[in-house]
């Protein structure tokens, strides 16, 4: 990737990390209007808008925060991981279905790839659901499947965009860049993404991770 590439990525990822900040952090500033009003009835609602809206835009960053930025390489917690993804996906009214277990040696890669995924598959709920993660050991790799599962589940027209081999970079946009991503990293971690959707209201993207 040139570096005209990397800085046009870069603007991209922020892009879209602000317009999921916009709806939350508005929130908290309508919470504290009204809590200048000093309406005591309204004052108790305006406390439970900004608590709520804090959480969600504390939420976003620190998931962004992993899944875009060089500290997700170094995460070791999955309970961490799995805690993040939980709260992330209650926000889009979808929830989380964990792996009982987890095999003992795993790609240093892996946390971000989870986290990118299973947004992949949030983005393919459009009425919520629910998205399943499977995380098994394959010889001297790692099979990763995230399964998005709900009504009218669907890959969505933006996401099919930025998933295509053949996309160029100009075509990439806040709404598709997720996509592209998430391709690029499992791409970059030496795999492909696999993506099934031949079962209705089911999504499933796979990829096979080395190392």
């Amino acid at each position: 990737m040139t570096a005209a590439a990397d800085l046009r990525l870069s603007e991209l990822l922020a892009s879209k990390l602000c317009h999921d900040l916009v709806g939350p952090v508005g929130a908290v500033n309508n919470g504290m209007e009204l809590l200048a009003e000093d309406d005591l009835l309204m004052g108790d609602e305006a406390i439970k808008l900004v608590n709520s809206s804090a959480q969600q835009a504390g939420t976003i960053l620190q998931f962004y925060r992993l899944a875009y930025g060089a500290s997700g390489g170094s995460v070791t917690d999955y309970g961490m991981v799995r805690d993040l993804v939980e709260k992330m996906l209650q926000h889009q009214k979808s929830d989380l279905l964990w792996p009982e277990s987890l095999p003992v040696m795993l790609p240093a890669v892996l946390p971000k790839l989870v986290l990118n995924l299973c947004q992949l598959g949030a983005e393919s709920l459009p009425r919520g659901g629910k998205v399943a993660l499977a995380i098994t050991a394959n010889g001297e790799a790692t099979d990763l499947t995230v399964t998005a599962q709900g009504t009218d589940a669907r890959l969505r027209p933006e996401s099919e965009v930025g998933l295509d081999e053949h996309v160029e970079i100009d075509d990439l946009t806040p709404r598709n860049v997720h996509a592209y991503f998430t391709r690029e990293l499992i791409r970059q971690s030496g795999s492909e993404l696999s993506l099934t959707c031949d079962t209705p209201g089911e999504v499933r993207f796979a990829a096979t991770i080395l190392g």
